[in-house]
């Protein structure tokens, strides 16, 4: 773009994360301008909170979906002008865009179930829901939309459940997935649901360290965020057993 102010990598000295500007799009639906923010690089983050949240400093979650508020037409950056069926789309977005707007839904939210509704028109499959959900509940952590993360983190549960049962996660995501699965049923209250994921986690792990399955999502943290997981059931259950 024109001289647009470009952000990100480094501040003041200090790294905050990838280096990204603003820029003018056409909506790929209503064809009218948006403003979004565009990655200028490729960013890998350095930190993670337990549920697999990357730290990407001042480019934010939501940032990662175009969100068009003319029409509720949304999708991920790179998939912003890709082909579909417009009947299916218009099927999709259409009451969508009537009720964001009844409703009166914070910015932030109102992209995530907009890309939802316009990837559902894609034919995504549950594994792909599962991610995008997860992906809301991180962004509704950071924009401090408290309310909206226990639907959000509720739909991934049942988006990642039902591809565990479609088997369409590959050999190398199933540890972390399983891993991701328990995280978020602790995040519920429902430690017995975690435990169970837990152990198939565990379970997975060791099988892909036999088989010596390379490129394990990751492989080396995955161990410690388990342990974590599992002395944090341990002391909730102290709690529910042990009077103190």
């Amino acid at each position: 773009g024109k001289n647009l102010p470009r952000f990100g990598r480094f501040f003041l000295g200090r790294v905050i994360g990838p280096r990204w500007s603003h820029k003018k799009v056409r909506c790929h639906y209503c064809n009218k301008k948006i403003r979004v923010k565009r990655l200028l690089a490729k960013w890998n983050a350095r930190r993670y909170d337990s549920d697999l949240r990357p730290f990407y400093g001042h480019y934010h979650q939501k940032d990662r979906i175009w969100f068009c508020h003319h029409c509720s037409y949304a999708a991920y950056a790179e998939d912003f002008y890709l082909s579909y069926s417009k009947s299916r789309m218009k099927q999709a977005i259409i009451p969508l865009h009537k009720r964001l707007q009844t409703k009166r839904y914070s910015p932030t939210i109102s992209r995530f179930h907009a890309a939802a509704a316009a990837y559902w028109a894609r034919k995504q499959n549950s594994r792909f829901f599962g991610k995008l959900f997860i992906r809301a509940v991180w962004a509704a952590r950071e924009e401090r939309e408290h309310k909206a993360i226990p639907q959000f983190r509720q739909r991934a549960i049942a988006a990642m459940t039902i591809a565990f049962r479609r088997n369409e996660y590959s050999a190398k995501e199933k540890a972390s997935a399983a891993y991701l699965l328990a995280e978020l049923f602790r995040q519920e209250g429902k430690f017995r649901n975690a435990l169970s994921w837990l152990e198939k986690a565990l379970h997975t792990l060791e099988l892909q360290k036999k088989k010596k399955t390379k490129g394990i999502h990751f492989s080396r943290d995955l161990e410690g965020w388990i342990f974590q997981l599992q002395v944090q059931i341990a002391k909730r259950n102290k709690r529910i057993f042990v009077l103190h």
